[in-house]
């Protein structure tokens, strides 16, 4: 029976190379994020809608995969039966033709694009403004449709990190640049009260006037966003959907390849040639250097200077430096060093830090995951698994609750006692401790963490103590975290 299963194992290797070999049957990836874009720019022209609205829709819903690694259509199965499809995950019930929708990726922009039209000219949408459709703002609710005309959707609810409507507004800011003012969470229903046939939604008739300040539709192109040249020491970051090839000379033979999200330093002025502007540039290691496309990857900091971009202490300004080459901080914009920073995000930042790998699922989820953001859950559940971060008694996880300084350190001493094996003896703890004017402050279980962490300079005093349920600030929160050294793998 064995050698049975080879023999037919093997000649289904054998059939599905043919089948790959005829002509119109090929492995099948994704285009690069900046052509998928262009072609979404070409559509919202055509339909006359903002282009940048669009985008932002495709980057939380499919994040610019319509193909799975494996070349499979990129479908994402509901437990209502249904599934939907692609770039703009089209639901199977919503009249397209699916198979299409599967392989022809104009297909599956046209029908996201005349999806959210009707969401827009639906009776139940309320109306925003004058209803110009070039007013960004003016989408908020036919965006809010598209993903759901429902409770969950609406912010007040305390679903989601953010309200899907909100999530798109949040990328049209860090990936494009474009602001967009939502509409204040305080007009919107506070409860789940039912508007026939829906729940904790708006009544149709309600008026809403345009939030200000208001934005026109720009247009703004992924590739346009960088409009000025790069220079000698910027860092940038790729962005290109499939491995970006390096070259030896600009436009010439291939000498390596950097994957999306890889971070390069520019070495050189921008040279013109055939389509692209080429840079030469190297990556962190200083072990890959050539020259690529500039059009495939957006800037980071200016000059290798990140003072240019944040305004915070020289001895943070350091710190967010080596988290954001690292790639634990994705981007420095609309970033503030001062923020407070949340449980899950000082979660991901640990463990894009030291490298984690992902865990998609842990044995017993939290009963709050659905108010965990989906991107960051892997990364969460990394630094669970890792045992470096806990829940509460509850089984909750309170992923949008900051953390304070004291939980801060608990976790900091962690890394060392859980994930390093390592033991830590504070001697003197209480003749450390007294020496902070709000020693009285610190909780009984967070003596012996505050004080290893104070030690071991990864938290730092002030003019008025250690302030030991003081929220921890991004800034602190990176001060901290790089304090971590990196384990070699």
């Amino acid at each position: 029976m064995a050698k049975q299963k080879k023999v037919i194992g093997l000649a289904t290797a054998i059939l599905l190379w043919v089948i790959l070999a005829l002509p119109g049957f090929a492995a099948v990836e994704n285009p690069d994020r900046i052509e998928l874009e262009k072609r979404i720019d070409v559509v919202a022209k055509e339909y006359g809608i903002p282009s940048v609205i669009l985008k932002s829709i495709v980057r939380v819903e499919s994040n610019y995969q319509h193909y799975k690694e494996d070349g499979s259509p990129n479908i994402n199965y509901n437990s209502n039966g249904t599934h939907d499809i692609g770039l703009m995950m089209i639901n199977s019930n919503s009249g397209y033709d699916n198979e299409r929708l599967k392989t022809d990726i104009d297909y599956n922009i046209h029908a996201g694009v005349e999806m959210i039209i009707r969401k827009w000219h639906t009776d139940y949408t309320p109306q925003i403004g004058n209803g110009d459709m070039t007013v960004l703002e003016n989408w908020y609710f036919a965006i809010w449709a598209y993903n759901g005309w429902s409770w969950q959707n609406n912010p007040n609810s305390g679903l989601k990190w953010k309200a899907y409507q909100d999530l798109v507004y949040y990328y049209a800011q860090k990936e494009f640049g474009q602001t967009i003012t939502p509409i204040s969470s305080d007009l919107l229903p506070q409860e789940k009260v039912k508007v026939s046939p829906f729940y904790g939604v708006p009544e149709k008739d309600a008026y809403f006037a345009t939030p200000t300040p208001s934005h026109k539709d720009d247009q703004i192109a992924f590739e346009l966003v960088q409009k000025d040249p790069y220079v000698v020491g910027d860092l940038v970051m790729v962005v290109a959907g499939k491995p970006l090839n390096i070259r030896q000379t600009p436009n010439g033979t291939v000498v390596s390849q950097a994957s999306y999200g890889e971070r390069m330093i520019v070495d050189s002025a921008p040279v013109k040639q055939g389509e692209y502007t080429w840079y030469r540039v190297r990556d962190l290691s200083g072990l890959r250097e050539g020259w690529l496309a500039g059009e495939y990857v957006r800037f980071l900091v200016k000059n290798g200077n990140i003072g240019d971009v944040i305004d915070t202490d020289e001895v943070y300004q350091e710190a967010i430096l080596q988290l954001v080459k690292a790639g634990a901080i994705d981007s420095l914009d609309g970033y503030d060093p001062d923020e407070k920073i949340t449980r899950e995000e000082f979660a991901v930042m640990i463990a894009k830090w030291l490298k984690l790998d992902p865990v998609d699922e842990l044995p017993e989820p939290y009963l709050d995951r659905s108010m965990i953001n989906p991107s960051f859950y892997p990364y969460l559940n990394a630094v669970v698994d890792a045992g470096m971060i806990n829940g509460y008694p509850d089984h909750t996880f309170m992923p949008n609750r900051t953390i304070t300084r004291q939980e801060a350190s608990s976790v900091a001493m962690k890394y060392y006692t859980e994930y390093r094996g390592m033991s830590l003896a504070v001697k003197n703890r209480d003749l450390i401790l007294v020496g902070f004017a709000d020693h009285d402050r610190i909780d009984e279980w967070a003596k012996d963490s505050v004080a290893a962490a104070f030690q071991l300079k990864m938290l730092q005093e002030s003019a008025i103590g250690i302030r030991p349920l003081a929220s921890l600030t991004k800034a602190e929160a990176a001060y901290m975290i790089t304090k971590m050294p990196v384990l070699q793998r």
